[in-house]
This record gives structure tokens, sequence and C-alpha cells, in this order.
């Protein structure tokens, strides 16, 4: 990782963890929290080089590199979830859930959606072939 990108790490671990603290304040917030860190995490976070699997799908391999789509092996939606509820929050607790749920493959829009509605099920997509 760049240290932009650890910089970056650290200030979403400690907004996520107000958002936590927030959230088992006031549940009512849970929704707002839900989105606001499922949507930072898709399009500003886990979204460079460093979260890249290396796996790219054989139907993506025969698209220019700018239409293939970032597919996250595990969703954003459910790993913002997962760290809406960490027992005991922390920084550095969020942190490793980024770390470890935040890698993605490169696929085609529509295996994207393939996967999406068949619980990441890469049997029904294209082969991942390693490319790094």
């Amino acid at each position: 990782m760049t240290v932009r990108e650890i910089e970056k790490l650290e200030r979403a671990s400690q907004d996520y963890l107000w958002m936590v603290l927030k959230v088992q304040d006031d549940p009512g917030f849970y929704e707002f929290a839900k989105r606001s860190i499922q949507n930072h995490l898709t399009t500003n976070l886990c979204n460079t080089n460093s979260y890249f699997t290396g796996m790219v799908s054989t139907g993506a391999l025969l698209l220019p590199k700018s239409k293939r789509t970032k597919e996250h092996l595990y969703g954003m939606t459910k790993l913002a979830v997962d760290i809406l509820n960490i027992k005991e929050p922390t920084a550095e607790n969020i942190k490793a859930e980024v770390l470890d749920k935040g890698r993605f493959n490169l696929t085609t829009a529509n295996e994207n959606m393939i996967l999406r509605n068949n619980n990441q099920d890469y049997t029904k997509i294209s082969t991942l072939v390693k490319i790094l």
C-alpha cells in the first residue's frame, strides 16, 4: 500500500468507528451508517490496486481494461454490516476487517451481476486467472 492509501485507511477506520459507536448509542442511525460505510468502501477506499487480488475472469480479459468491473470478493454492504456489528469496536479491528474483506477481482459487468445474484458463486462465471 502507498502512504496515501495507508492514511486513507487509518482515517476511514476512525470515521467508521465513530459511526459504530453512534449506532450503538442511537440504533436509528444504523441504516444511514450502513449505506455511508458501504458507499465509502466501494467508491473511495477499496478500489485501488492494493486491494486487487490479481485475478481476472477470462471473460474480462476479452474487454479493454477500462471496461472491466471491480468485483469485490466479499460484498461491501456485507462488510459495512460486519463493521457495524463488531462487538468490541476499535479502529484496529475495523482496519483488519477492511484489509481482510475489501479485496476485488476484475470481471465483466454481467459477471459481477451474476455473482451478486448467486451468493458469490464463482462457478457461474468464466474462469478466474492470475495476471499478477
